[in-house]
């Protein structure tokens, strides 16, 4: 994954910015050639998914989730990576 596509991500999570976040997760899920960790990719989907909370987009929300749990995300498990961001 580009490293600094990740950076803009974080930065535009850091400023609430939930649209640019969307966009910039969207282009890395996006690009094929981009092969991404499960960890990272659940991640990047919850990034997504409180992105799309916060704009009151609850479908899109829901599907980011429900993605993250089908690449087996566990919450007793995976605790931890709600709070790397």
């Amino acid at each position: 994954m580009d490293q600094n596509l990740y950076v803009q991500v974080f930065v535009a999570f850091s400023l609430n910015n939930y649209n640019g976040t969307i966009d910039l997760i969207s282009k890395i899920f996006g690009d094929k050639s981009n092969k991404v960790e499960r960890q990272v990719n659940i991640v990047l989907l919850n990034q997504r998914a409180t992105s799309y909370f916060k704009l009151q987009l609850f479908k899109e929300a829901f599907k980011d989730i429900q993605s993250s749990i089908d690449m087996g995300f566990d919450l007793k498990q995976d605790e931890k990576l709600l709070y790397m961001y």
